[in-house]
């Protein structure tokens, strides 16, 4: 006969809210970095022609709306798997590093990624 498995200890308060205040932070961070990225140069002459102050205005707007979507969206991801590693302890422990490992990986990526997009646009300014 076989000894009785315990359960795995629950996960303490602080982990459970790690995660939201990790996502929540990751937000406002990206969405800070994308939005100093975003802003425009200051220049000596503007452009006089309305129609091109519109369109850069229209593509300016564009931008930042696609930031914040997409920068939620990573921040909620990173959320979600940190939630699931960290509070459900019936899973594996290789679910769970993957889990943690995909979080700070993809954020890495991301961070790297928008970086040298938006900087790359930049330059249409």
């Amino acid at each position: 006969m076989y000894a009785p498995v315990h359960p795995a200890p629950r996960p303490a308060l602080i982990l459970k809210l790690a995660g939201p205040l990790l996502g929540i932070l990751i937000f406002v961070g990206a969405l800070a970095f994308h939005m100093a990225v975003m802003l425009p140069q200051p220049t000596l002459y503007p452009p006089s022609n309305p129609a091109m102050v519109a369109y850069l205005n229209n593509v300016r707007i564009l931008g930042v709306v696609a930031a914040v979507f997409m920068d939620l969206g990573v921040a909620f991801s990173v959320t979600l798997a940190w939630h699931i590693g960290t509070t459900k302890p019936e899973i594996a422990e290789g679910t769970r590093r993957g889990l943690l490992s995909f979080a700070g990986v993809f954020l890495a990526v991301w961070v790297v990624f928008s970086f040298f997009y938006y900087t790359y646009f930049g330059i249409f300014r």
